[in-house]
């Protein structure tokens, strides 16, 4: 244990003296589903010069949701909140690293569907209605509740749905 924590120390110390990092150029990334946009960055010192053997890489954890070339171009594919991880590694072994948040917004509602409706409804009966919200992407929205109401006051639904 008090290796890994001297180990952790001297590195912590040679990234300090050396004094660079990666600084993100690009505003905050909020995208919408299927686009696209370029997170631009390079690693400074601490002059603000750019070192020359430095060179970056683009990594996405959330692959499916959220996909990034080699060249920092990402495409957001699913909605939701993911980071970019930006590593400049280095021969010294000195690597650097900066988690880069981009924001992926719901696509907006395009229907609600009433799903396996019985063909017949009696009196005083009570049933399951499946309700789906499908949004302008052809996804089922799962993070919203739809309110179920009529126009027939003699109609009730539970708080389940409401």
């Amino acid at each position: 244990m008090r290796k890994i924590f001297t180990l952790s120390l001297v590195i912590a110390c040679c990234q300090l003296a050396l004094g660079q990092k990666i600084v993100v150029t690009t505003d905050q990334l909020t995208l919408d589903v299927d686009q696209e946009a370029q997170i631009k960055a390079k690693v400074v010192d601490e002059n603000g010069k750019e070192p020359k053997d430095r060179d970056l890489r683009f990594f996405s954890r959330s692959r499916k949701a959220l996909s990034v070339d080699e060249k920092g171009v990402v495409k957001a594919l699913l909605p939701g909140e993911y980071n970019v991880i930006i590593i400049s590694p280095s021969s010294d072994g000195n690597r650097l690293r900066l988690d880069y948040p981009v924001q992926v917004n719901f696509p907006d509602i395009a229907k609600v569907v009433v799903a396996a409706t019985p063909s017949q409804i009696f009196k005083d009966s009570r049933m399951t209605l499946e309700v789906k919200i499908i949004d302008e992407k052809g996804m089922e929205r799962k993070d919203l509740r739809a309110k179920l109401a009529a126009s027939n006051n003699k109609l009730e639904f539970d708080d389940y749905y409401n």
